[in-house]
């Protein structure tokens, strides 16, 4: 019932090691809760330093983004729903994948209200996949994220494909996001789990279908 974002596949290499207020630290996570009818729920940003060692003012940079990012989408969302980014940032060691430290931001703001009125499914809406430059085991490592719920008169078409509207929207919205990122001097990252790394978001598509979330678990 949120925006999820899950790393696929991972490698033996990182880009790194990138400092976070002086330490050895690879990468920062922000998180946004979701509230709403069969919630709640959280979505992740997960971001390293571009040239570190990066300070408190880039996470809140990257906090305003995030923020914001949201905000421009709060038409697509149901006006039973809200967000709100954490004013805590996890600092994370990529290859063990340990919190290491909790950064608190000033900038996460106030919630973000849904404002899209009509009929929506629970678990249907919009995903944005991402690309890295890494393969691994002969696959491309890629990550996504989801925006669910989304209501159904303005998200999609008749034949259950995303409108043209919505997919620019999603698209500007991303776009936007991600020049504040570079801005900040932070990059978006995909996170393995499972092999402990990082990869660099290199591109991103807003699929056009609907898109179905089956857990609830990040």
């Amino acid at each position: 019932m949120r925006e999820l974002e899950l790393a696929l596949g991972g490698g033996p290499y990182h880009k790194g090691p990138t400092q976070w207020l002086g330490m050895a630290i690879n990468w920062a996570r922000l998180t946004c809760a979701w509230t709403g009818p069969g919630g709640p729920g959280a979505s992740h940003l997960d971001v390293r330093a571009e040239t570190g060692p990066a300070d408190a003012a880039d996470l809140d940079a990257v906090g305003t983004a995030f923020r914001a990012y949201y905000n421009t989408l709060a038409g697509y969302l149901p006006n039973d729903w809200s967000l709100a980014v954490s004013s805590e940032v996890l600092i994370i060691e990529d290859t063990s994948g340990e919190l290491q430290d909790t950064v608190t931001i000033t900038t996460a703001g106030s919630s973000v209200a849904g404002t899209g009125t009509g009929a929506w499914a629970g678990a249907v809406g919009v995903v944005t996949r991402f690309s890295t430059g890494a393969i691994i085991g002969g696959r491309r490592v890629r990550g996504r994220t989801f925006f669910v719920p989304a209501v159904s008169s303005l998200a999609f078409d008749v034949d259950g494909t995303l409108n043209s509207t919505c997919v620019s929207d999603f698209t500007t919205a991303r776009t936007t996001l991600h020049t504040a990122l570079a801005t900040a001097d932070t990059v978006p990252i995909v996170y393995s789990p499972t092999h402990h790394v990082i990869h660099d978001v290199t591109g991103f598509l807003v699929a056009d279908r609907s898109a179905v979330l089956r857990s609830r678990r990040d």
